[in-house]
């Protein structure tokens, strides 16, 4: 499966490359006289949903993220800061029972078995101290109960309905209130349900979505029903009552500023909102999201200042620093997105998928092999045209987790067979262990019980009885006869996405030079 780097993820990256996002921003002298300030974005796709439960394009995140809140917010240096809750800290059971208010550890419908305070380690409760005065856009006061409804909806027998937030609320056992304006979440192991400490508490990047509007729909409504309107949130934009019609006719959505992010009580003077909080200003009083698709349609409106703001693609980014007749109010700027932006193949790697998934893709060396195989520096080159940095994993060089791989320190990779013994090794530095190498890649298939079906390099390869054996002793179990199944996969990949095309295009070719055989299936991401 090949896609962004989003809200959810499977596991085993097999190529990760951190993209140089070329964005310019132009501002024609006309919009300074304008009375009503619009600020117009560009995009080649169009948002696929107004639901934070269902969309996954960028635009589509970028309109969540102008209507909707989190607890927390990213800094524009990538750090966590304070958004819909100002402070936070973590306890252990025995803290959160001697609190002024304490945790009901009794309370067995939110407990169960779990009341004794000792089974609850430090980290595992996490304390939100919410940011008072803060208003949904209808009028309506946010408080605690919005946020134990939105977790508390996503979790147990709703969480494979909620899948969007799933890397989060998978560790949640539940959220209570203190009081209108503190809440605390229990986090525990997910397989085991155990509460278990996690250091990642400030992180809690979902939205928050109204009580007051969706308590009376089934728990389920947001996921399958809602299709994302009305759009009440506590951002500093709201959309109109065209949204979902704009939405489809896949032209524009209108964002208008809301009038209760920062403004004045006439009941006692106060200045109350989130912007009001934060002292966030608002010089714009609209917000235009234009969808065009055709890369040149798009550049033509920026070049005549239609747009403010737009994501470019890599040919025209180099077309354009050398063209002289670009417009002087046409500002390019080249770097890595704040957004970690990043593009990876991904192997579905869950143990429970679907029986008619080919089993084979759950082997070590089937995936260091089809790792091995692919050379990111001709994707750089060829499809970013070389406004990309190659990865070492899921993070990004912007942020301060990024980790580069020490050229002195040697790394070994082994393959054992079923009774611990090792078939075959390899050593290179921790920087190189991951290079592109064909050579490597078949020697490893070959230890691993790989054979080809016909001709070495021309054909696929099929398991033998010591790559049935291997893969039974890591599962620990058997999963039926594998000899003779073939290295045969699907790959999904987003049709919408040009880079992603090209992309799969390579991996078909590549893969095969190793004996892996890929059926690409095109499709929308808005269908996965």
């Amino acid at each position: 499966m090949m896609r962004k780097l989003v809200r959810r993820a499977l596991a085993f990256a097999v190529v990760s490359l951190m993209v140089l996002i070329a964005f310019q921003s132009v501002v024609p002298k006309a919009a300074a006289q304008e009375e009503v300030s619009i600020l117009k974005i560009g995009s080649i796709e169009g948002i696929d949903s107004a639901s934070p439960f269902v969309g996954i394009y960028d635009i589509a995140w970028v309109y969540y993220g102008l209507v909707y809140d989190c607890l927390t917010t990213i800094g524009k240096d990538l750090e966590v800061e304070p958004h819909l809750a100002h402070s936070w800290w973590y306890m252990d059971g025995t803290t959160a029972s001697t609190q002024g208010i304490p945790t009901d550890f009794e309370n067995v419908t939110l407990f169960g078995g779990l009341n004794d305070t000792d089974l609850w380690p430090l980290g595992s409760i996490w304390e939100y101290n919410l940011t008072e005065n803060v208003y949904w856009n209808d009028g309506e006061l946010f408080t605690a109960e919005d946020v134990v409804w939105t977790i508390n909806t996503q979790i147990g027998p709703n969480f494979m309905v909620y899948w969007a937030y799933q890397p989060y609320t998978r560790w949640i056992h539940h959220a209570e209130k203190v009081d209108d304006y503190k809440v605390r979440v229990f986090f525990m192991d997910f397989k085991t349900g155990e509460p278990m400490p996690i250091a990642w508490g400030e992180s809690l990047f979902f939205t928050i979505m109204p009580k007051h509007y969706f308590e009376d729909f089934p728990s389920t409504y947001m996921a399958y029903n809602w299709d994302g309107y009305p759009a009440i949130g506590t951002g500093p934009f709201m959309p109109t009552k065209n949204l979902i019609n704009d939405i489809v006719s896949g032209e524009s959505v209108t964002l208008l500023r809301n009038p209760y992010y920062n403004f004045v009580d006439e009941d006692d003077g106060v200045q109350k909102g989130l912007g009001a909080y934060y002292n966030y200003t608002m010089e714009i009083d609209q917000m235009l999201l234009k969808f065009y698709t055709e890369e040149s349609a798009l550049s033509l409106a920026v070049r005549t200042g239609d747009v403010h703001v737009a994501k470019i693609q890599p040919n025209t980014y180099n077309q354009w620093i050398e063209d002289e007749s670009l417009p002087e109010e046409v500002k390019l700027v080249n770097n890595l997105a704040c957004t970690s932006y990043s593009k990876q193949v991904c192997l579905n790697a869950y143990e429970d998928s679907p029986g008619t998934l080919n089993p084979l893709r759950l082997d070590p060396a089937v995936q260091r092999a089809a790792a091995l195989s692919i050379n990111k520096t001709l994707i750089k080159e060829g499809v970013y045209k070389g406004l990309a940095e190659e990865g070492v994993g899921l993070i990004s060089p912007v942020t301060k987790w990024w980790w580069e791989p020490p050229e002195d320190e040697m790394c070994t990779w082994y393959l054992n067979d079923s009774g611990g013994g090792t078939l075959f090794s390899y050593t290179k530095p921790m920087s190189e262990v991951m290079d592109y190498d064909l050579a490597l890649a078949n020697q490893i298939l070959d230890a691993a019980g790989y054979e080809w079906s016909g001709g070495v390099g021309n054909s696929v390869r099929k398991a033998t009885a010591l790559a049935d054996a291997r893969l039974s002793d890591i599962l620990g179990t058997s999963i039926g006869e594998l000899v003779g199944d073939t290295l045969s996969f699907e790959m999904i990949i987003d049709s919408t996405v040009f880079e992603e095309r090209l992309i799969g295009d390579y991996v078909k070719l590549t893969w095969r030079e190793v004996g892996i055989y890929i059926d690409p299936q095109l499709t929308s991401a808005a269908q996965w």
